[in-house]
């Protein structure tokens, strides 16, 4: 649906929330963003939550852990943010689109398929494994 509405640019994002005469797009009003963000609020911390807790018990190290499910967790937030951010403070977070959707992304898939990796493919000797 990004790509739809924004062509995940920042001047596609701006024109979406901020309103595009030329396009004939109007701005989103304060409720259509609330309507927004009540849905993010409650689906996206459940879903980095799921997939967080799955990361965790990978075999990578606490300090990497740490790194990543709090980056997760920063990414969402600025998903959370940046309707409201381009739509009222500034044009420029249209920039947050393509950069934060790319990294929310990536952190995402990266606490997916390493659990999926390491429960598939990975060989650990249980024996040796410290509990």
């Amino acid at each position: 649906m990004s790509w739809e509405r924004t062509r995940l640019s920042t001047d596609g994002a701006a024109a979406y929330y901020r309103g595009d005469e030329a396009r004939m797009m109007f701005a989103k009003e304060h409720l259509e963003l609330i309507e927004t963000t009540h849905f993010h609020l409650f689906i996206t911390p459940v879903i980095v939550l799921t997939v967080g807790h799955l990361f965790l018990m990978s075999a990578w190290s606490r300090r990497w852990k740490g790194v990543v499910v709090t980056s997760a967790f920063a990414y969402a937030a600025l998903d959370v943010a940046k309707p409201w951010l381009v739509r009222y403070v500034a044009a420029d977070f249209g920039l947050l689109a393509p950069v934060n959707s790319a990294l929310f992304g990536a952190t995402m898939l990266l606490c997916i398929l390493v659990p999926l990796y390491e429960i598939w493919f990975l060989k650990v000797d249980v024996t040796t494994r410290p509990h």
